[in-house]
């Protein structure tokens, strides 16, 4: 496809997205991408038979739509059935790192056309699920070249390398000299007029050796065969991916969950290994730091309170305050339908510094009025009636400056604030109840007289 033709299948998707009410404006790069103006828009190239065109959507403008998940899908819908000879795809811009599709299955192995056939059997299979959503095998289109035959009974007294260099010369040209014009020089190349099969077999070679000429036709075989345009490895095997997007409603990790049955089925076969790459290896690498950031984040927060109270017990029960949080986190996140994601994930780490706050304070009152004679029901009584008050005001302040961010919408910033409002919220609550309830269960008079 040449880009004049690519020019009119974008001038057919530029009539589908003046039709669409929740597209606002668009621009598009023909033969090349649009200017990589954010880090997470997947790396193109420039061809002939390329576009990208960027979208900015208007939801305002539209009573039908409300989401952008749900206008990709239209709009894939729309392409789908409109666009012919041509292959369009519909990708939301997300802030996560770039990859070809939300779920990335690579296939590895030494048989090429093993890995051809099984790639095509699990495409089969996603598309069988309903989580998934335009899936395609990422395989490389093998390209037309001319492969020459050289006949060796026939080529004697030639030499390959003269066969090889006036093939090259005739079809590429030779540069004989140059020309000057002022400052700027121009190369003088000599080619031949080559321009179909036929006349290439009339090329005439002469031999090096005794000078004699005959046709290329007389001395090779030339045919057109199918050649691999790009060889693909990873870790030194052949490779082949499996792409999909993911259905309204479904994460990536839907997808791996019902494919991981599949494959528990030994309907991959035994010589080829299944890697997963995309948006699930990233976030599996995600959480993997995130554990470590997680054990340290404890690890320090409990030497810092064992430093203060000098006791193993007290620095424990104000500890407890953490997974109290963690039940209004996963509250949160279920009430505005949200997936467990990287952001919500360092919320909640985030999280473990704040909610402590609210045990360091009843945990001071209550050690001080029962080292003064008050008796351990009395001084935990006393601490959350002396207490509630400072607590519950910076609570409360603190959750209504993160409401204006859960509602804006921003991908980044509201799963975050998500997680500490409702986490901060219900573990100030619980944390009035059960710390004094542990502190009174485990902490005796002795100890604080002694």
């Amino acid at each position: 496809m040449n880009i004049e033709s690519t020019n009119e299948i974008v001038d057919e998707v530029y009539l589908i997205l003046d039709n669409h009410d929740a597209v606002g404006n668009y621009t598009a790069g023909i033969g090349q991408p649009v200017p990589r103006f954010f880090m997470t828009l997947p790396y193109s190239y420039n061809a002939q038979n390329y576009a990208q065109i960027m979208i900015q959507l208007d939801l305002s403008q539209s009573e039908e739509f409300n989401d952008n998940e749900a206008v990709v899908n239209s709009l894939q819908s729309q392409l789908n059935e409109s666009i012919e000879g041509a292959e369009c795809r519909v990708n939301s811009l997300e802030y996560a790192y770039p990859s070809k599709a939300k779920v990335e299955i690579m296939l590895q192995g030494y048989d090429l056309e093993l890995l051809k056939q099984t790639a095509e059997d699990v495409q089969t299979a996603l598309n069988g699920m309903d989580s998934t959503d335009n899936v395609r095998v990422g395989i490389t289109e093998e390209k037309k070249e001319y492969v020459i035959e050289i006949d060796d009974k026939a080529s004697q007294g030639m030499l390959n390398y003269d066969i090889a260099k006036q093939i090259n010369t005739a079809l590429m040209g030779h540069n004989v000299s140059t020309v000057s014009f002022g400052d700027d020089t121009m190369d003088i190349v000599v080619k031949v007029d080559i321009d179909d099969i036929d006349n290439l077999k009339k090329l005439p070679i002469t031999s090096s050796v005794n000078n004699e000429q005959v046709l290329l036709k007389d001395i090779a075989d030339i045919e057109l065969a199918d050649m691999e345009a790009v060889i693909d490895r990873y870790n030194g095997q052949r490779y082949v991916l499996v792409l999909s997007d993911t259905a309204n409603g479904y994460s990536s990790f839907d997808i791996k969950d019902e494919f991981d049955e599949y494959h528990k089925s030994s309907a991959v076969p035994d010589n080829i290994e299944v890697v997963y790459q995309g948006e699930i290896a990233n976030m599996n690498k995600f959480l993997k730091d995130a554990w470590l950031i997680t054990a340290c984040a404890l690890l320090l927060i409990y030497i810092v309170l064992l430093i203060q109270f000098k006791c193993f017990k007290r620095a424990l029960i104000i500890l407890s305050s953490i997974p109290l949080s963690m039940t209004g986190c996963f509250l949160g996140l279920y009430i505005f339908g949200e997936n467990i994601q990287a952001m919500a994930i360092l919320g909640m780490i985030a999280l473990f510094g704040i909610v402590v706050n609210n045990g360091i304070i009843l945990i001071e009152y209550m050690d001080d009025r029962a080292k003064s004679g008050m008796s351990i029901a009395d001084a935990c009584k006393g601490a959350v009636s002396a207490r509630y008050r400072a607590i519950v005001i910076s609570t409360v302040t603190t959750c209504v400056g993160l409401i204006p961010l859960i509602y804006s919408g921003d991908p980044m910033s509201a799963p975050m604030a998500m997680v500490l409002f409702f986490g901060l919220l219900l573990s100030t609550v619980l944390t009035m109840v059960v710390v004094p309830t542990m502190y009174a269960m485990v902490v005796k008079q002795k100890e604080l007289t002694n």
